[in-house]
């Protein structure tokens, strides 16, 4: 049996998803959001495209679910159904748990997503793929598409989160180009897990050859007729909507935050702008003198205050502790049962 998503299985461990080892030492790698998944809830970039989304009495599939806070979220904003397949069983492990003790009823496979598509006799309203493509070879993930569009409802939308690169780089076929080169690269253990890399266009390309067309960089609705990608502002989401797609057509215009390949060794941005360059030092030099005067954003107010949170992991599991999950590493210890 081949594995859609096997791509070097054995570096999605319980390390990579949390941050730290079993001695409480913390990783220089894994997935990013630690401290929301300790919050209970996806990361902001994440909630940007959620948000965006009608998920009231529909069925949601999550392929690639990681620690289940896309699973919480749906739930929480009353999807009917949410079922989860991701091949990792750490993965499943941490996603078990973290329902659990959040009140979360979904159903989890611990199996290869295209097995469970080709399968399962289930239609899907809602499907969640949020960094999941970048560690999918294109070929396979062309095969898990084509799978995919047999199991999609009549009125159904795909949402994807996947790192913006430079240049469009089929990994596994072409190599890496050097252009593309980010921080996943630098380290051992997360070495070659980004095997598929899209630029904003070339996802939108590549997507829309399956026949999902575009209402943004991450929302893709299947089968949408008569539209074009240059319509006015908001007229997609518009004409999605009196569709019966499951998009909320009143807050299109808020912004989405995508994610750039950043390489650390490089210390700069692939895709970042000259314009953007230029701009950067007064733009820090604003934010630096609004917020001594404590005109700071509300995400800057969020991660100043003290969070009461239950514990995840150990003979305290469930019991409810206070502190700052930002700042304050300790808590992150006692909150995942580590030693102090």
């Amino acid at each position: 049996m081949t594995l859609i998503m096997g791509h070097l299985q054995q570096k999605y461990t319980t390390n990579y998803f949390l941050q730290f080892d079993q001695k409480g030492r913390k990783t220089n790698y894994g997935v990013v959001g630690l401290e929301d998944f300790l919050l209970g809830q996806p990361r902001p970039q994440d909630q940007s495209i959620l948000r965006k989304i009608d998920f009231k009495n529909k069925k949601v599939l999550d392929i690639g679910f990681g620690r289940g806070e896309v699973i919480k979220y749906a739930k929480e904003h009353e999807a009917k159904k949410v079922i989860g397949v991701d091949f990792s069983k750490p993965a499943y492990e941490i996603a078990l748990n973290f329902l659990d003790i959040h009140q979360i009823e979904a159903k989890l496979y611990c199996q290869d997503a295209l097995n469970f598509i080709q399968n399962t006799k289930q239609r899907f309203d809602i499907v969640i793929m949020f960094d999941v493509v970048e560690h999918i070879p294109r070929s396979e993930l062309t095969r898990l598409l084509k799978a995919l569009k047999l199991k999609l409802a009549q009125k159904s939308i795909l949402l994807i989160n996947t790192p913006v690169f430079a240049l469009d780089n089929d990994v596994a076929k072409d190599g890496l180009k050097a252009q593309n080169f980010e921080d996943t690269d630098e380290i051992a253990a997360t070495k070659d897990l980004h095997i598929n890399r899209y630029t904003k266009t070339s996802l939108k390309t590549y997507l829309h050859s399956f026949g999902f067309f575009p209402l943004s960089g991450h929302i893709f609705v299947y089968h949408l007729s008569g539209q074009n990608w240059f319509n006015p502002i908001g007229h997609n989401w518009r004409v999605a909507a009196s569709q019966d797609y499951p998009v909320n057509p009143t807050v299109w215009y808020k912004k989405e935050v995508y994610e750039y390949a950043y390489s650390r060794k490089q210390k700069r941005l692939e895709n970042k702008k000259l314009s953007n360059k230029l701009l950067s030092f007064p733009k820090w030099f604003v934010k630096a003198c609004l917020y001594r005067l404590d005109y700071r954003t509300a995400e800057e107010k969020r991660r100043a205050q003290i969070q009461t949170l239950p514990i995840l992991y150990g003979p305290k599991r469930g019991q409810k502790i206070s502190g700052n999950v930002f700042t304050d590493l300790k808590f992150q210890k006692q909150l995942l049962g580590l030693r102090k």
